[in-house]
């Protein structure tokens, strides 16, 4: 038998049995109070790592679409430039580029009439062409993909020649 310092300044007795089954109790408390908190801690983890995975993915996103602008803006950005080295190489007749060549052939008829145009032109008249080219970026956008299709169908016929 224990005496009691608290309650009742000694009176009472607590036994030994009682008093390990209290302690036992309180210990059983204390875990179950700590499942519980790790538990809320492990769902309270698991939402944030959905949070981190969400915003990671969006970051991801952000970043693909930032390359392709940036891809998108060079090749417009680079439509005056190739304009002029193919009408360079056309009024040359450099390799490929006179009637009976390979890129002439593969060039879409409207890009033919444009670079013979830009070629019978002024220099005044083809620095405008160029400086129009720079800043309207619908006929940009439209000469992009005339000048694509020319190197891709140039491609084309080009492999099928070596096969």
């Amino acid at each position: 038998m224990l005496t009691c310092t608290k309650h009742c300044g000694g009176f009472c007795r607590i036994s030994l049995k009682t008093l390990q089954a209290h302690s036992q109790a309180v210990s059983e408390q204390d875990q179950q109070l700590r499942r519980q908190a790790r538990s809320r801690v492990i769902v309270a983890q698991s939402d944030e790592r959905e949070e981190l995975e969400k915003l990671d993915q969006l970051r991801q996103e952000k970043a693909r679409q930032e390359r392709a602008a940036a891809i998108a803006k060079r090749d417009l950005e680079a439509v005056p430039k190739d304009f002029r080295s193919m009408a360079a190489s056309r009024e040359a007749k450099a390799f490929g580029w006179s009637d009976r060549g390979g890129k002439w052939q593969a060039t879409p008829e409207p890009l033919k009439q444009l670079i013979d145009s830009y070629n019978a032109s002024p220099k005044e008249v083809r620095v405008a062409v160029l400086a129009r080219l720079t800043t309207d970026e619908a006929s940009s956008q439209q000469l992009r993909k005339l000048l694509d299709k020319q190197k891709e169908t140039y491609r084309q016929n080009d492999m099928g020649k070596t096969l």
